[in-house]
């Protein structure tokens, strides 16, 4: 822990990185007994319903597919780890059978999902919501929104992805990190994805080989600065110390789950908006600034008080909106099937 020379002394507790999940998890539906299988679990469920998923890691023999209006929440998403290695899609959402019916919501939050050929596949379903979320080593992409689709995504970690979020429909993509993969975010036509408060670093160690945005602006508060986390060797990616990415959501996002100190405003990726992000910096009143203490997690590399105050200077200077020209570098070959 660091705390700058004059401040008061403020002890937090250090963690270990956790790394992946290894447990089978609990799952249910209120109402219902516990299901063996998360297949058992999207078959029983019914519109309205949340299928829960415990701590643990579990490994699906098909895309794990769920009907417009059925949520899937896990306990956060360094500790529900949808294991989806060699399948295709990791959770595949659909649009609802009775199109008349009105329109029902999904969300999925809290938890990880790896190693699929898409992450999350959303097809014909409107409103669905996707937050604190990790998707990574998704061979093509992280986020596939198919056309006629409309995806919310808010402060997810993508990483190791060969596009972080593609597709033909509509996102809304914001307080998310997309990191040390090939293509940030790439849209079929210019507006149907749309990008804002997110980092998405390039030229970096943890930065994108390929193009931030195709066919998508640059959004309001966008940056791209190389985020530190606790122990991406182990898959741990919580962020250490109070850095670039600390306090700097949408400034209308709720940040209240966070804990103190945690500067009245929402922090980027996975765990922002929750009890897990990281700490803000401490400012004693009257200090003149200057001191800080950082986050609960093992500081590795960077993330001093100074570092983050000069780097949140530098990112004022740093915003622009413009177009990426060029096309995103080709990962993989077209998924079967999939256009």
């Amino acid at each position: 822990m660091l705390i700058a020379a004059g401040c008061a002394s403020l002890v937090i507790a250090g963690s270990e990185a956790r790394g992946e999940a290894q447990t089978a998890p609990a799952i249910s539906i209120a109402g219902h007994p516990a299901f063996a299988t998360l297949e058992e679990a999207t078959a029983a469920a019914v519109t309205g319903d949340t299928i829960m998923i415990g701590a643990g890691s579990l490994a699906p023999t098909g895309p794990v597919t769920v009907v417009s209006g059925v949520n899937i929440e896990g306990v956060s998403a360094g500790e529900t780890l949808i294991d989806a290695t060699a399948l295709d899609v990791g959770i595949l959402v659909t649009a609802p059978v009775d199109l008349t019916a009105g329109a029902a919501t999904t969300t999925i939050r809290g938890l990880a999902i790896q190693g699929a050929g898409r992450g999350i596949e959303v097809e014909g379903a409107l409103g669905v919501v996707i937050r604190n979320v990790i998707l990574r080593d998704s061979q093509d992409s992280g986020l596939y929104v198919a056309e006629g689709a409309e995806v919310t995504l808010v402060n997810a970690t993508l990483v190791r992805n060969g596009t972080a979020v593609a597709g033909l429909g509509v996102a809304q993509v914001r307080n998310s990190i997309i990191a040390a993969g090939v293509n940030g975010l790439a849209a079929a036509k210019v507006g149907a994805i749309v990008s804002s408060y997110n980092d998405i670093p390039e030229d970096t160690i943890f930065g994108n080989t390929g193009p931030a945005y195709f066919q998508v602006l640059r959004g309001i508060g966008d940056m791209s600065f190389e985020p530190k986390f606790v122990a991406s060797d182990q898959n741990d990616w919580r962020l250490t110390d109070a850095q670039m990415v600390t306090d700097r959501g949408d400034p209308l996002d709720d940040f209240s789950a966070e804990p103190a100190p945690n500067g009245g405003r929402v922090n980027l990726g996975a765990f922002g908006g929750t009890a897990e992000a990281e700490l803000s910096p401490v400012v004693p009143p009257g200090s003149g600034g200057g001191c800080a203490v950082v986050s609960r997690t093992p500081s590795r590399g960077g993330g001093s008080a100074l570092t983050w105050f000069v780097m949140s200077a530098l990112a004022g200077l740093a915003l622009s909106t413009r177009t990426r020209a060029k096309a995103p570098k080709p990962y993989r070959t077209t998924l079967r099937g999939k256009p």
